[in-house]
């Protein structure tokens, strides 16, 4: 599932993430040790138990980011990614995904194609690789384009919502 860090090293890369991010996981305890993990490094989150039902909730909201497993009963995560890069909102097209699953990431690479998932991560979440991933995709510009999108859309300067 997840690789737990101590105390001290959650605390030790506490950071205050800009956006907010989709956590999609079939598995409850998947989904809230993940949630715990980035709201130690003091990110917003959302969960959703499926594909289709993250494909309702990125249609209704705005996130900035996206964390999918693959193996989902129904929607899998390759479906839901799908159906974000075909979307005909520009914002969603563009919406960074890291896909997680204990699926080896060269084969899920197969299944899904690379150039729909940003980044894979392998199940069990390893919590120093996911903190690289979020410090490498929230320097991108693309991150930081959709976060200002969606703070000028809604005329708020970072109001947080669990």
């Amino acid at each position: 599932m997840i690789r737990r860090a101590t105390s001290r090293k959650m605390h030790a890369v506490k950071r205050d993430y800009p956006g907010r991010i989709l956590v999609v996981d079939d598995s409850r305890a998947s989904r809230v040790l993940i949630r715990r993990f980035l709201h130690a490094l003091g990110a917003q989150t959302a969960e959703a138990v499926d594909g289709f039902s993250a494909w309702r909730r990125v249609q209704a909201d705005s996130f900035d980011l996206l964390i999918t497993d693959y193996e989902m009963p129904g929607w899998d995560g390759g479906k839901l990614v799908n159906a974000i890069r075909d979307a005909s909102r520009r914002r969603l097209r563009h919406l960074p995904v890291i896909m997680v699953s204990s699926v080896r990431c060269s084969e899920l690479r197969q299944r899904t194609g690379t150039e729909l998932v940003d980044h894979f991560l392998p199940k069990p979440i390893d919590v120093a690789k996911l903190d690289v991933l979020l410090r490498r995709i929230t320097r991108g510009s693309r991150y930081r384009l959709l976060v200002d999108q969606r703070d000028r859309s809604s005329g708020s300067s970072g109001n947080k919502k669990a």
